[in-house]
């Protein structure tokens, strides 16, 4: 019995290496961030912040999410491709909020670059998270033979 609880553990070795170490990553990142803004000379409004700075944080934190999902060891794979498609979605729409709270705020006047980093990529790569679920989901469970 303790070989078989030593092996079901150890399926998820992988799993907390990758939460343990990116939410430690990315609990410095919102340090440097808020250390960032509270230095400022340029005072930012609430919407500025939403538009530009929180996307930030949730995009790393939308990736540790995948990681985690995609690292755990699912019995199947219709768990982990609907947690995707769902990402996906709430990304998309979360970019779309995002967007329209970027293009009302006044503290900082977007350019190309930004719309393409802050809004068109990371549409591009949740739109991606759904197509991937459904994918993933479509294809035959490589674990199912063992």
């Amino acid at each position: 019995m303790k070989d078989v609880t030593r092996a079901a553990l150890g399926l998820w070795d992988n799993f907390y290496v990758i939460v343990g170490s990116s939410g430690a990553v990315l609990t410095g990142l919102q340090f440097v961030v808020i250390a960032l803004i509270a230095e400022s000379r340029q005072a930012a409004s609430q919407d500025t912040i939403e538009a530009f700075g929180s996307p930030t944080i949730v995009h790393f934190s939308a990736v540790l999410v995948v990681a985690s999902v995609l690292s755990a060891p699912w019995s199947s794979l219709y768990t982990p491709a609907v947690l995707l498609v769902i990402g996906g979605i709430a990304g998309c729409g979360y970019i779309t909020r995002a967007f329209m709270i970027a293009r009302r705020q006044s503290g900082y006047e977007p350019v190309l670059e930004d719309w393409i980093f802050h809004n068109i990529l990371p549409f591009g790569g949740y739109a991606a998270l759904v197509e991937a679920g459904a994918t993933l989901n479509a294809t035959p469970n490589p674990l199912s033979s063992w």
